[in-house]
């Protein structure tokens, strides 16, 4: 670095110049940020652990800062979530190392799902070994069965 200044003295112009040269000898990488569900989905009422994964480089990650998405952030890790929507939630972290280095923003969305609701229908009578067909009534994203679904 180089700073010069400038005076006027007994009419004339005279300037002073000074230099000093800092050696840079260390450069710290910049971390590399992530971070795991332990779930990939709930459903409303049931808690998520977020865990950070950021690789810090040459130093350790000891700073985040999370937002979680529904208007809460976070400084811990890992962080435990219970969501009281049913929506896709925009998780984002960054973190800091050591070094003072940032990493960059990462953002990933985590889904809540309502409970399923399901109905047999109306009371049925059937006589011994006969057969009825139920008339069920599912609400559920992606719904699965066991057993024979309708058939009693």
């Amino acid at each position: 670095m180089t700073a010069t200044s400038t005076a006027v003295l007994n009419g004339g112009i005279i300037g002073c110049v000074k230099t000093i040269i800092i050696p840079l000898t260390t450069i710290h990488p910049q971390p590399k940020v992530d971070f795991v569900f332990n779930k990939p989905s709930v459903c409303i009422g049931d808690n998520v652990v977020i865990t950070d994964a950021t690789d810090g480089k040459d130093g350790l990650v000891n700073q985040w800062f999370w937002d979680l998405g529904d208007g809460s952030k976070s400084v811990i890790n890992p962080v435990t979530v219970t969501y009281t929507d049913t929506i896709s939630y925009d998780i984002t972290l960054y973190t800091i190392n050591t070094y003072g280095c940032n990493s960059d923003t990462i953002t990933k969305q985590f889904t809540v799902y309502p409970y399923p609701k399901v109905n047999a229908g109306p009371d049925r009578f059937v006589l011994e070994g006969g057969q009825i067909q139920l008339e069920t009534v599912t609400y559920a994203v992606n719904p699965s069965y066991t057993g024979r679904r309708g058939l009693i």
